[in-house]
């Protein structure tokens, strides 16, 4: 019989972890937003790597041009486990007026392969600076993917979903359920196409964000 690993264990026990903030009764509508990011990959030997990205967003049913955001995560890898860790500079705009936020994090990312499927679990803490006004949040991210094959066109269906925890209300404030598809298009580059649900927990309850995206990734 296969041996599991520690990381296989990791990870299955994840996907059965149930998404608890979705709690007691389904969240109102809020709009419509468009995410798009650019990322570049960079391979400097067999265990260390760097990306950089750069994301863009439309708000307000994509019309309104409200955040862009540039990030830079070095990444050591040993197996199926790999260390980061990631800068964000990020710029949003509420009732007309630009926030500048500078984020830190780490970064631990769990993979591993049964099969066909390919589990991914990442668990990020992180520390936000937005305007002075500073906190700390906790990010866990499970991620399901498999590779599939229609004649002669591959591609990568995934699933994922993550939960956001704020230190400073002590309960979990945002949970992320989204699904896309990943393909090679040309010249090395990936594009990914995506629907993402967004819940934020406001004080008159859960509000629903729902999320069009893209994102083009580089490898060089």
């Amino acid at each position: 019989m296969k041996r599991i690993s520690l990381a296989g264990t990791v990870l299955c026990l994840a996907c059965v972890i149930p998404a608890i903030s979705y709690a007691s009764h389904p969240p109102d509508n809020k709009e419509w937003q468009y995410w798009n990011e650019f990322v570049f990959a960079h391979e400097f030997s067999e265990r260390w790597n760097m990306e950089i990205s750069l994301e863009q967003n439309l708000f307000n049913d994509f019309r309104d041009f409200d955040l862009y955001n540039v990030q830079v995560r070095p990444f050591y890898e040993t197996g199926p486990i790999a260390f980061g860790l990631e800068y964000r500079y990020e710029r949003e705009r509420e009732d007309g007026q630009w926030a500048t936020e500078h984020r830190y994090a780490a970064i631990l990312v769990l993979k591993h392969e049964w099969a066909d499927w390919r589990f991914k679990l990442t668990t990020t803490p992180e520390f936000r600076d937005v305007e002075g006004d500073d906190n700390w949040r906790w990010r866990e991210k499970i991620k399901i993917a498999k590779p599939v094959r229609i004649g002669r066109t591959e591609a990568t269906p995934w699933l994922s979903e993550e939960v956001f925890y704020s230190f400073d209300d002590e309960e979990i404030g945002q949970n992320r359920v989204a699904v896309g598809i990943t393909k090679e298009l040309f010249w090395g580059i990936e594009g990914t196409p995506f629907y993402l649900n967004r819940t934020d927990k406001e004080d008159d309850g859960w509000l629903s964000t729902h999320v069009l995206g893209t994102e083009f990734a580089l490898e060089f």
